[in-house]
């Protein structure tokens, strides 16, 4: 009898540590599923951010400065002339007043365009002229017309007419003389005359390169 109640006792004890065993182990198991978790919430979340920021970052490239072939429309929009009717003898890219420009510089149909394009956003910041004033076949009271004045400036530079480009003729009055200013390209140097509208004779004469 007694040796039954001691092997009761004993299997009821084993029975107790059996299901205390499996009471300690279970928690173990949802830490670890916890973790595991939330290490995915975590990897999901990183992977969010960084879609979200990328589009960003794409968007900051993507907004840089104009190219120079869209400052050289910027001005000739502005100057209303088509460009192959424009003979373009400067376009570069150069910091003025602390900010990026393209200095552009043409002519076209007698006429000498400056302009200042911001590289940022293609506005006009500045723009000059001369232009128009070519005065073809017009007689003056003298009786030297504007071609004769044009033919003696081009024999004096050495040029003939179909090798430049005419940017200035003028009828002017200087120290109570009539004068013809005259003004050409070739080359990318600038060449400018006075020519007396009297006799022909050349008054004054200068070359410089387009670029100074």
């Amino acid at each position: 009898m007694k040796k039954f109640v001691a092997l009761s006792l004993g299997l009821v004890m084993l029975s107790g540590c059996a299901s205390g065993g499996t009471d300690v182990n279970q928690p173990v198991g949802t830490e670890q599923n916890t973790a595991q978790t939330a290490g995915e919430t975590t990897a999901s979340v990183t992977e969010a951010t960084a879609e979200t920021t990328a589009p960003a970052a794409q968007n900051v490239q993507s907004g840089g400065e104009i190219s120079l072939d869209d400052a050289k429309a910027a001005a000739l929009a502005d100057a209303g002339v088509t460009e192959d009717s424009a003979t373009f003898v400067k376009a570069k890219k150069e910091r003025d007043d602390g900010r990026m420009i393209y200095d552009i510089e043409f002519y076209a149909d007698n006429t000498k365009y400056e302009y200042e394009i911001n590289a940022a956003d293609g506005s006009v910041i500045s723009s000059e002229f001369e232009g128009n004033i070519n005065n073809g076949a017009a007689q003056n009271d003298a009786g030297l017309d504007a071609e004769a004045a044009k033919a003696a400036a081009l024999a004096e530079a050495g040029l003939t007419e179909d090798a430049v480009t005419f940017v200035r003729t003028s009828l002017d009055y200087d120290d109570g003389r009539r004068i013809y200013d005259i003004e050409f390209v070739s080359n990318d140097v600038e060449y400018s005359f006075e020519i007396s509208a009297d006799d022909g004779s050349i008054i004054e004469y200068s070359q410089e390169s387009v670029y100074d």
